[in-house]
């Protein structure tokens, strides 16, 4: 009988496989419909989706990766795993974090801290995530605040995120988060400003 072995990327080290974090020539930043008390602070991105009888706010998270800095080329990409650290202070319950592909051309140049700041009415999310392509998801518990700085513990892939990585027509690639539990309080996750080594990162394996 042929013994077949499904590997867990969810879990356990990713052995085999180099890691592009944003802070190498990309970028991260988070917009939301509104401004928040807490959105500008440094080295947090986070994700929100709330509602109550007055307002009504969305946060998506923007994620840009230089695939020029890639250790492998990307038509060499056999598994992706986007990998993000969770911040304390997060919605304490279970988030389902989506993560999908933004198509090139679809954003103006923008920095994540400098003169040229991504808004919310220049992101293709702003009207609805239905028209981008869904590249992966995953459920995250943090019951306890039980996963705050574990770095890279939270890990989205999926074979539609190898293949959009695979196919990009550039080297500069973005990825837009969002979440889909409606709760107040925030999913906050490490930005590259701060702890480098806890920034967002794609993680790829070789063919």
């Amino acid at each position: 009988a042929k013994l077949t072995v499904t590997e867990n990327l969810a879990r356990g080290d990713l052995l085999g496989f180099e890691t592009l974090r944003t802070e190498a020539g990309g970028a991260d930043t988070s917009v939301a419909n509104q401004p928040l008390d807490d959105a500008g602070e440094e080295g947090i991105l986070s994700l929100r989706r709330w509602s109550d009888a007055d307002t009504t706010v969305q946060e998506h998270i923007y994620l840009q990766f230089d695939l020029s800095k890639c250790p492998i080329p990307k038509q060499q990409i056999d598994r992706t795993v986007l990998m993000l650290t969770l911040e304390e202070g997060s919605h304490q319950g279970r988030s389902t974090v989506k993560a999908y592909g933004v198509p090139d051309g679809s954003l103006p140049s923008w920095e994540d801290t400098g003169p040229r700041p991504l808004t919310w009415d220049q992101v293709p999310s702003r009207d609805g995530v239905e028209s981008l392509p869904l590249l992966a998801q995953t459920t995250l518990d943090n019951a306890g605040d039980a996963l705050a700085q574990v770095v890279d513990a939270v890990r989205i892939f999926g074979p539609d995120l190898d293949d959009f990585l695979r196919s990009a027509p550039g080297d500069m690639v973005t990825i837009v988060l969002v979440r889909e539990e409606v709760a107040e309080a925030p999913t906050r996750f490490r930005a590259k400003e701060g702890k480098r080594e806890k920034a967002p990162a794609l993680a790829f394996r070789q063919r």
